[in-house]
């Protein structure tokens, strides 16, 4: 859930998950405990993944409670399981892994009010897209990109150590790695620590002379 902290007026939806989501709804508590249904698909099916518009803006004040709820159904009597048999599946972005994601496309009935919105939902999905990235990286611990992705999602978070180790990992997996050497370089020298960072520069211009 997600509450809002600017009044918004709400365009599109766009659901998402693979192949054993079940039940998706969405919904709205407003300020007043009223709830406004936004989203209720009963039988998910994995090709409609798609923007749905609404046929008039949904207005929506500040205070809302955007929900989701997402049911599954990992069972032999889900038609569209890819597994017979069944399988443990869990959190990734292959489509023989699964998510839930429920995004909505809003305007801020004041111009002015972006920013605040803005800034209160990277807060709430931040560390969502930590977790995520942490578990993804502990089932697959050789893929670079993970590795990077998370390292750089450390650094917005003020994680600093954290983002050093995990490119200093992906740097691992890439020793001859101009860029690689670098990230290790910018994340020491974003800490502080000049005298660290600068052998990892170096080595980065003894790796390719320009990389500028």
């Amino acid at each position: 859930s997600f509450t809002l902290p600017v009044d918004v007026d709400v365009y599109t939806v766009q659901p998402h998950a693979h192949y054993l989501a079940h039940e998706m709804r969405g919904t709205a508590r407003l300020p007043d405990g009223t709830i406004k249904p936004l989203l209720l698909i009963k039988a998910w099916d994995f090709d409609w993944q798609d923007v749905y518009h609404y046929p008039s803006p949904v207005s929506l004040p500040r205070g809302s409670t955007l929900s989701m709820d997402f049911t599954y159904d990992n069972s032999s009597d889900n038609v569209r399981n890819p597994h017979a048999p069944p399988v443990r599946v869990t959190y990734g972005q292959q489509t023989s892994d699964e998510m839930a994601e429920l995004w909505f496309q809003v305007v801020p009935r004041n111009a002015s009010d972006r920013g605040v919105l803005t800034r209160s939902l990277y807060a709430k999905v931040l560390p969502e897209e930590i977790k995520g990235r942490q578990m993804m990286a502990a089932k697959d611990p050789g893929n670079i990109a993970l590795h990077d992705d998370l390292a750089l999602m450390y650094i917005e978070a003020g994680r600093t150590a954290s983002a050093i180790e995990e490119f200093k990992a992906s740097l691992q997996l890439r020793p001859e790695s101009a860029a690689a050497r670098f990230n290790v370089g910018a994340a020491l020298l974003a800490a502080g620590d000049r005298r660290g960072a600068r052998p990892y520069f170096e080595q980065a211009l003894e790796a390719d002379p320009n990389h500028a």
